[in-house]
Order: C-alpha cells, then structure tokens, then sequence
C-alpha cells in the first residue's frame, strides 16, 4: 500500500480562497478530461463499494485505479482544491482495497461524499477557469471519519518499512555524475537551462531502472497502449504542421498528446520519460503561443523526441531498464528553442500574434448540460489470440447450426417415411380380417358340434385348436388393432409440433450465430490509417536523403481490413512508396525543366470494392521507361528477342515482378540491388492478393493492390476428385466449364485447353497433392478455372460439391510448410476440408503433367466393360455406403446399395450381381452371417465377395471365421480407391481382356 502521511486531514488555505487555473485557455480540455474520468469512476467505483462481487480483488482494484488516474490528471492541472479530496479519497479506496472491507469509517459515506464536491469544483472550472468553493468543511468531516484508520495504517507502514531496510532491500544505487550540456553552451540563456528538472538533471544520462509497486504496476498496460496511440498521431500531426506551418489547432492537438504521456510517466514515476516530454511539451508551448517560429529544425527535433519516447515506452512496457542518454536530445531541444525565437524574427512574430489573436474561446455555457447527460465510452484491450478464441466459438456455433438444421430435415423425412408406411400398413383392413376370422370361429365350432361324431375325441382335439385361435384374436393386440394406425397418427402429429418449434428454434439460433460470427469478426478489422499514419514522417525523411521534395497524401485511412493483413502488408507497401520516391519521382532540376511542380506527388488511396479491399498507390513522377525495363529483361534472359514484338503493355510491366529485375542505374541505399517487386508480389500473393501496375511515361505509375477483406471467414467452392475433398477460395475462381474429354489436348509435358482464344494449362488435384487420381473418362469434364490476380489455370475435378462461407483454420507450426494448403475448416458433417493456396498452385506448379493421351480408346472399353457387371454394397453407414458407391460408379460399374444383411438378401432375390462388397459390423445380420447363408444357399450365380471393416482382424476366433468364408480379400476402411477398383476389375474384367 502507498505510504501516506497524515498531513492530508490538515487544512490549507487553499481550500478556502478562491482557485484559478492560471493556463486555463491552454489546459480547458483537461478539465473537460478530468470531468469525464470522475463522472465516469463515481457510479462504478460507489457501486463496487457497496456491493459484494465474486472477485472482491479485482473489482477493488479497478475502483482504486479509477480514483487513482483522477487525482494523477489533477495534479497534471495543478489544482490545489481537487488534489487534496483526491488525495484523501486515493487512500480510502487503497486502504479498503488492502483490508477487502469498506463497511467501517463511514468510508462509503466520505468517498461518495467528496466526489460530489469534486465534480462541482470541475464544472465550476469548466465555465470560468476558476472556482470559490470552500472546501474546509469537506476536509473536517473526512478528518473525523478517516483519522483513525490513517493512524493504524502509518503505524503498520512504519514497521513494515523498518524490517523492509533491515532485510536490505534497496534500490540498486545510481552512478553519480556531473550533468554537462553538449555543445556551446553560451547560446543558451541561463532561463532556458534551469527550464530543465533542476532536481533530476544527472538522470537523463544514467540508466533508469524500474521499480513499481503493485498498484502502478496494474497501470503500466493502460499507460503504455494510450502512450502508443497518442506518439503515433504525433509523428503524422508533425508532418502535417511542416506542410502548412500555421496550424495552431494542430499543434494544440499534438501539445495533448504530448502532456498525456508526460501525465502518464509522472504518475507511474517513470523519471526519463517525465523529462524528455516535457522539453518537449515546452517547445510546443512556444509554438502555439507565438514564442517560436515553426522550422523544418524544430519539426526534425520533435521527430527525433518523439521517435526517443516511443523507444522508452517499449522499454516499459517489457518492464527494462531505460538505457538512453537524453543529454544530447534535450540539448537540442534548448537550442532550437533559442535558435528559433521569434524575438529574432519580428515579421513572422506578428504573423503569428494576429493569428492568436483571432482565435476565439469557445462558449462553455452548455458545457454543464454536457456532462451531466454524457459518460465517456471505455475501451478494452485484450489479446489478439482471445479474440481469436471468440471468432473460432462464433465458428463452432454456425457449423452446430448448419448441423441441427440438417437433423431437422432428417427428421422430417423420417415423418414422411412412417406416415408413408402407415398407410401401406392397411391395419384397417387386418382389423377386419381378424373379425371376419372370429365369426368363422364360432362357426367352426357350432359345425363341430352338430355334426354325428364323437364329440369328447373331436373336442379334445379340434376343439382345443379353435380355442387357441379364440382366445388369440381376443387378445389386446387385435382387438384394439384398428385404434393403432390413430394412435399412430397422433404421435406422429405430436412429433410434427416437435419438429416445427426446433426449426424456429434453429432459425433464431441461424440469426443468433451469424450475429456473433459478424461481431466477432469485427474485432479483428481494423482501420488501415494504423498503417498508413506511419508513412508521411519515412517520406519526409527519405525524400531529404534522396534530395527531393515529396508529399504523401492518404485517402480512405478508415477502410478497415483484418489485422493479421494490415501487420503483414508493412513492408510491401513501404516498398512499394520508396520504389515511388527512387524511382518514379524525378529531381528538383528535372521536375522544375518538364514544368512540374516542385513537390512530388503520392497519394495513396483505400477503399472497398465488393468483398475486397483495394489500396492504389499512385505518384505523378516519371513513370516506367518500357523500353529500359525490356533492355534489362533481355540481358536477364527473362525473356527472348523473338517474344518482345508479341508482349502487351501489362505483360511489359509484370516483368517488374520477375526475382532480380531493377532498373535503377545504380546501386543506392534504396534501390538497385535486385530486391525488388518480385518481394512485394509473392507477400501480397501469401495474403490471398494480387498487385498490377500501369504507367505512363513522363506522367507516373500507379500501383494497384486487392485483397480480401480477411482472412479469417471466406467464401469456398467445394470441389472432389476421386473421393477426397477440397476447397477453393471464391476469389480466385475465375469460371467453372463443363467440356467435352476432346477438347483438351496434350502439348508436350502439358495439358492444355482452348480457352477463350487463350492457353489454359490444365491439371489434377492428384498429381499436386500425390494422391490417386481419378479416371476422367467421361464424355464431358469439369474445369475450374482458377487465378491469382495474374495468371490462370484448370483443374479438373469429379464433383462440385457446392459454395460455403466458413472460417479458415490456421495450422499449427508443425504444419505450416504443407505446400498449395493455406488452411482448413469443419463442415456441418464435422468432415475436415483443406482450403487450397491458389497463388502456390499456379506459380509452384506439378511435377507430374496429367496425361490424357492415347487413353480414349481404352478408357472408353474398360468403361464399357465394367457396365455389365452390377455390385452390391452393403453397410449400414450411409455415409461409407455412399462413398463407395459414387466411387464404383465414378468409374463404370452398375452399382445397388442394402442398409444391412436381410435388405442384401432381398435384393440377391431379385438381381444377379457380379460382386459384394460387405461391411462386417451391421445390426440384425452381421457380414459373417450374410455371407454364410448366401455361400450355404443354392444359387446358380457365385459373386465374388470382399469384407470391408473398420477395425483390424488378426489372430483368434475371427480370424478363423474369415479365413473359412473363403472371401476375394478384406479392405479396411477407409478404403483405398485404387486398390478396391484394381481388385473388383481383376475378378469381373480379366477374362474379357
């Protein structure tokens, strides 16, 4: 707990005498500020107080960091008033916090007490800057409530920190050293050098270890995210002001910012941060009253500053020591403040006074009616990887929705199916039989009983069996038996209702799940100014070391994108403006010779195009000199003389993407060394992306890169060949052709297809992924026609399965170098779908060419032969059962399905087959049993029989059982394509070839 002195329940004489904030013009916004935090923290903090949560820590914890970040910005504002009830409260909340109770001390009471001052002392302060609030009395009453448990707590704090130093547990000491100013000192006045923390002077040159206690420690997270946000709008505000100097609304903006992090270091006592933003802070003070002037040296200063603090807050956030020496940096500070005064330029002072004396203050009269009906919105940060947890729920949540709905249309057919046999049931017509046979009954035995015969020996026998029969068809079952098909029906109805309220419910969980699918996707979209702010200050600084004048403009910085893109594109497109700033903008001389202006042009522009996301980068410099980039190519041998005269102006630039290929003359920092476009096309393409170029000599290039908005959910064309299936991302499919077998045709190593009056080269999933191919023998094939933004091609599959959204399932590292795999994903049949890299598939290419040729003729008699013979499947799953079907018919035979051992004798009864194939494990009859009765049975037919199982047979009874059944061979699942067919086509077509 924080050490406290009990001088904090003595009176000042401030709390009596009227309070004004001398800077109040200046500081308005941190009242402002500092009025929302407290309207904020009262209702939250009061309401932790007075409640009972299930994590008294952490809710404890959060009331004392609200109170402890409003007395921080007090102090910040330097009011005496609101710093000593802030003060007071601080240690209330902390003491509760630590004793876990806030029931003694009428502390509720106090805390409740001395927020409503508070918030009158900052509207009051709001309206005027100043306040007359007596607040003596507020401090008497928290002195009689809050002394006694101040006492206690001293009292603990002094033993504590007694054993504390006898343990020896010190600070690690800090080197002495005399503090000197670098440089000539005689240009800074004496007033500038003591501007300096006097009192800390020796530290800005020594390392800065961090110690915070526990409750600074729970700030440093917040402390260094703000930090963060608010330097990077600095750097791209700085850059804004050097354009257009007389900005006072800007430099006000960035002077905020700045006295933020300065607020932040100080109460987190983070020495070299405090002082580094506060010469910096004093500089921008100068600016935006007119002291200074604004120079390109100052903008350079506050760069540098800034580039300094955002290294620190790294620094504190991984919780190391601050190593930089900032005797160098706040030297400069001091004397480009002497340097630049505007008491050495009279002309640009007055300028500048005019300017600040048109500035109005703005009216505060409804501020009061502002505060009271607004609370400022909280942001919470949280890891990534849990958003990701979020997003793969919401994932998990529609697929189990997809799964349901397909349930209930199970069910529905499963209602049709009973109603279906009720009716072919005819119980009604049994129940009149069963009737009809009991008055034959009586009949019978009044026949038996007329008739001349001897009654005792025809009753002991006859009589006897008529009873039977009696007493049987008395029985409930046949009595009631035409109530069973009503009875039937009312279930059935009663199951309908069932059935209708879990399809509502399905649709609401349907709208419920894309709901939170949309909503957790949203956390990983962010706006690509995250990005592209970083840009202006690297063009500024490039364009000076290449000795050119350049200004980035940006347009559309609130596109939003997926998170995991926008860090992946940093470096292509930074490459991509420095290629703009070498290569395409020309220099002073020859901008100013061809009549161009004398600052180059980029403009770099974001925004939506149907489900994509397009960034142009566009500069108005020289453009691409084609015939120097075909020169390079034909040196490179990328291309050959004879090519040159047939290649289109894209095909020309796409050259620029070849791996090293430069047209830079010679070898710079920047350019030159071969690294060129080829790097920014293969990362933009590992995104799903694709980048083109146009260009126009002497008026400029641009640059025009496509991506997907994420690439978390997408849209896939699921396909199949030969049983196993795959997904293509929407984006890269082009078309999907149905042509006829002899329309391809091979050229070379290479299948090809007519395509438009274009080459399409065309191959197999099989022969990328090595996995057997399919027959493709009939009379028309299915392409899909595939592009990475550049190039296309076709592959051919058995089946399109159809086209879901789903979201992509990243692999883990010991995945991650699969090749043409970019992911998968869980469909609603929890089958696991692998989505296909596009950009690999075409740009890695087969080894392995699919060859058609000379196989029409066989392929059409093999097919041909495999048609007269007829296989039987049997298995009670459907799913196995349908893929081994579809497989057997893929390839020509005539096939028949049985769901288990008595519907496969049925269908024996009826058809002849050629071959069984006969899952083991089945209800009712299992494959053992099947294949007995039908191997003990008289047929003139004998089919070849193979076993099919899904658990591994080896020694014992069963082996024994299988071995004697004498099968053609035992596949297990799931089965091989290939060596089923090569087995089922040795025992029906060997004799006929």
């Amino acid at each position: 707990m924080k050490e406290i002195s009990i001088d904090i329940l003595d009176l000042v004489s401030e709390d009596r005498d009227i309070e004004h904030l001398p800077n109040f013009e200046q500081d308005d916004y941190l009242v402002n500020d500092l009025l929302d935090n407290l309207l904020e923290a009262m209702p939250l903090v009061l309401n932790i107080l007075k409640s009972k949560g299930d994590d008294l820590e952490e809710d404890y914890s959060v009331a004392y960091r609200k109170c402890y970040f409003c007395l921080g910005m007090s102090e910040i504002l330097n009011c005496k008033k609101l710093i000593h009830l802030l003060r007071i409260l601080e240690f209330i909340v902390d003491y509760g916090r630590i004793k876990k109770d806030f029931s003694k001390y009428s502390m509720i009471y106090v805390t409740e007490l001395i927020f409503k001052t508070s918030e009158k002392i900052l509207k009051d302060l709001a309206k005027t800057g100043s306040t007359s609030i007596d607040t003596s009395d507020i401090i008497l009453e928290c002195d009689s409530y809050i002394r006694l448990p101040l006492e206690a707590h001293i009292q603990e704090s002094n033993s504590a920190q007694n054993e504390y130093l006898d343990n020896d547990n010190l600070l690690t000491p800090k080197r002495e050293s005399n503090y000197e100013i670098n440089g000539d000192n005689s240009e800074i006045p004496e007033d500038f050098k003591n501007n300096v923390f006097s009192d800390n002077l020796k530290i800005i040159d020594e390392v800065e270890y961090l110690n915070f206690s526990s409750e600074k420690l729970e700030l440093v997270n917040d402390f260094c995210d703000e930090a963060f946000d608010n330097l990077q709008k600095v750097e791209l505000a700085l850059v804004e002001i050097e354009e257009s100097p007389d900005q006072r609304d800007k430099i006000n903006e960035i002077f905020r910012y700045i006295h933020t992090v300065k607020g932040g270091s100080k109460l987190l006592e983070v020495k070299k941060i405090e002082i580094l933003a506060h010469e910096m802070e004093t500089l921008l003070d100068d600016l935006r009253t007119a002291k200074l002037g604004c120079s390109e040296e100052i903008i350079d200063t506050l760069i540098e500053g800034n580039i300094v603090l955002i290294e620190m807050v790294s620094f504190v956030r991984d919780m190391k020591p601050l190593a930089n020496s900032l005797d160098y940096l706040v030297n400069k500070l001091l004397l480009v403040r002497e340097k630049n005064s505007v008491s050495r330029k009279p002309n640009m002072q007055t300028s500048l006074k005019k300017e600040v004396n048109q500035v109005k203050i703005s009216d505060n009269s409804s501020i009061d009616n502002k505060y009271r009906e607004s609370i400022a919105e909280e942001n919470i940060r949280v890891p990534a990887s849990k958003l990701d947890d979020v997003l793969n729920t919401a994932s998990e949540v529609f697929i189990n929705r997809i799964r349901l709905q397909n349930d209930t249309e199970a069910l529905s057919g499963s209602l049709y199916f009973l109603e279906k046999l009720i009716r072919s049931s005819r119980l009604e017509r049994i129940s009149e039989d069963v009737k009809l046979i009991g008055e034959k009954i009586v009949d019978l035995e009044l026949e038996i009983i007329s008739q001349n015969l001897d009654l005792d020996i025809r009753r002991s026998k006859s009589g006897r069996i008529v009873k039977q029969i009696r007493e049987i068809i008395k029985t409930d079952l046949f009595v009631n038996l035409e109530k069973i098909p009503e009875d039937i029906r009312l279930s059935l109805r009663r199951v309908e209702e069932f059935k209708k309220q879990l399809q509502q419910n399905v649709d609401d969980l349907e709208g419920l799940s894309g709901r939170l699918q949309t909503g957790a996707m949203g956390f990983r979209m962010v706006p690509i100014g995250n990005l592209l702010n970083r840009f202006p200050a690297q063009v500024r600084d490039l364009s000076r070391k290449l000795g050119k004048k350049a200004k980035l403009t940006i347009l559309g910085a609130d596109t939003e994108l997926d998170k995991v893109l926008i860090n992946q594109l940093a470096d292509p497109l930074l490459h991509i403006v420095r290629n703009s700033l070498d290569h395409g903008l020309e220099s002073l001389e020859k901008r100013k010779a061809l009549g161009k202006a004398e600052v180059g042009e980029i403009k770099i522009s974001a925004y939506y195009h149907g489900s994509n996301a397009v960034i142009e980068i566009v500069d108005d410099g020289a453009g691409i000199n084609k015939p120097a980039l075909i020169k390079k190519a034909l040196k490179s041998k990328l291309i050959a003389d004879e090519d040159v005269e047939n290649l289109s102006e894209k095909e020309i630039f796409d050259l620029l993407f070849e791996p090293g290929l430069s047209t830079a003359s010679q070898v710079t920092e920047l350019s030159g060394r071969g690294v060129g476009m080829d790097v920014v096309k293969t990362a933009i393409s590992s995104i799903q992306g694709n980048v083109q170029i146009e260009s126009e000599e002497n008026f400029g290039t641009k640059v025009t890169v496509q991506l997907p908005l994420t690439l978390a959910i997408v849209g896939v064309l699921l396909v199949s060949e030969n049983g196993h299936n795959f997904a293509f991302p929407v984006l890269n499919v082009v078309e999907v052709l149905s042509i006829e077998s002899g329309s391809l045709k091979q050229v070379g190593d290479s299948l090809v297809f007519n395509y438009r009056g274009k080459t399409l080269n065309v191959n197999a999933l099989s022969k990328f992924l090595d996995f057997p191919p399919s027959i493709f023998d009939q009379e028309e094939l299915l392409i899909i026609v595939l592009s990475d933004g550049e190039q296309n091609l076709g592959v051919i599959v058995d089946e399109i399965k159809g086209q879901q959204e789903v979201l992509i399932k990243q692999f883990g590292s010991l995945l991650s170098s699969i090749e043409y795999v970019m992911g998968c994903t869980i469909l609603s049949d929890s089958s696991l779908i692998l989505i296909l890299n596009v950009w690999e598939l075409i740009t890695h290419g087969s080894d392995t060419p699919l060859r058609l040729e000379n196989q029409e003729s066989g392929r059409k008699n093999r097919r041909s032969l495999r048609s007269v013979h007829t296989v039987l499947v049997v298995d009670d799953s459907s799913l196995q059962r349908k893929r081994l079907t579809n497989m057997l018919k893929r390839v020509g035979y005539s096939v028949e399905a049985a769901v288990d051992g008595h519907d496969a004798l049925q269908k024996l009864k009826t058809n002849d087959f050629s071959v069984l194939c006969v899952d083991i494990v089945m209800p009712l009859m299992d494959g053992y049993e099947f294949i007995e009765k039908i191997q003990t049975a008289d047929s003139v037919i004998d089919p070849v029989i193979f076993l099919i199982t899904g658990k591994k047979i080896t020694e014992g009874a069963e082996r024994r059982r299988l071995d004697a059944l004498k099968v053609a061979g035992l596949f297990y699942k799931p089965i091989n394509e290939e060596e089923i067919i090569n087995a089922i086509d040795k025992a029906c077509l060997n004799s006929a070839m």
